[in-house]
């Protein structure tokens, strides 16, 4: 059984993000069906990736770096030979579409993108990549989903690109939104919920006002992201309905330690040998199942 992956050519055509999101989708959809920009190939299984890596790579380096993207429940990477000196970073010379993928880690060579299985929180299993998967990936990377609740206690999404207000800044303008919104963060494991607010509005957002602790009003606009390390930038996480109701109910708990992921158990002689295997393997678990298994995990210490 083959096992199809997808190869960034090297180009200068890039995504736009600064034209509208209806733009960034149609450019998109043309960039991925135009098999100069993005080629499809096979391998016969899953121990030919390095082999593919070093055809359509070749790093000088013999290295190559990946980003991971989590999407329906499966695992996306990009895998390529990252620009370690910003010096040799020429603008004419990058692969920008490349680049795109590769999360803005600048790349000159050709990138590979696979798709995983996720077997368990260490292990994963190669599996094939189409075209309208490819699109998928790469619009999440510029077109994130937020959760609009308001004071009312209803909830409707809205999607946004670079910024989580550039919808209502390009609405309103950005001068109004700075001076008149309110702007919380809330830590949760690695990643960072924030609220943001009207504050010229007056009805009161009770739930919102008990997660922040202080008076919140009006329509909040709720969004998540990545915390930012010496190996990635921060990113925002698309935000669905289920995982922003976990996030609410856990913030609201006042014994709620939203810094205590602990790889979801509790150290013990048993288990510390695994735990600490786990610790020092590819970790493989989504933004989405680290919060199911902290709200797992409280809602089983308060039954």
């Amino acid at each position: 059984m083959t096992i199809t992956f997808a190869v960034v050519k090297i180009t200068s055509m890039y995504i736009d993000v600064n034209r509208g999101q209806d733009k960034i989708k149609d450019d998109i959809e043309e960039i991925v069906d135009d098999d100069e920009y993005v080629e499809f190939h096979t391998m016969e299984n899953q121990d030919q990736l390095l082999e593919c890596i070093a055809k359509h790579i070749n790093p000088p380096g013999n290295t190559v770096t990946g980003t991971k993207t989590y999407l329906n429940g499966k695992l996306f990477q990009s895998v390529f030979d990252a620009l370690s000196n910003t010096i040799d970073q020429s603008n004419t010379k990058l692969n920008k579409l490349g680049t795109q993928f590769a999360d803005g880690i600048p790349t000159e060579r050709e990138v590979i993108l696979i798709k995983n299985n996720i077997i368990s929180d260490t292990v994963v299993e190669l599996t094939s990549i189409n075209k309208l998967e490819v699109r998928n990936l790469l619009e999440d990377k510029f077109i994130k989903q937020g959760i609009v609740y308001k004071a009312d206690t209803s909830h409707e999404i809205y999607t946004y690109s670079q910024n989580h207000l550039d919808n209502l800044m390009h609405k309103f303008g950005q001068d109004y939104v700075l001076n008149n919104f309110h702007y919380d963060e809330m830590e949760i494991g690695d990643m960072i919920f924030t609220i943001s607010s009207n504050k010229n509005d007056t009805d009161e957002n009770t739930l919102m006002s008990k997660i922040v602790g202080k008076n919140v009003t009006g329509n909040t606009f709720c969004s998540l992201y990545m915390k930012g390390d010496h190996t990635r930038e921060a990113v925002y996480i698309s935000l669905n309905k289920d995982i922003f109701d976990k996030i609410v109910y856990l913030l609201q708990c006042s014994d709620f330690d939203p810094t205590d992921d602990n790889e979801f158990e509790n150290l013990t002689n048993e288990n510390a040998e695994r735990v600490m295997d786990n610790h020092n393997s590819q970790i493989v678990i989504s933004p989405f199942t680290v919060i199911d298994r902290m709200y797992n995990k409280y809602k089983k210490s308060h039954a």
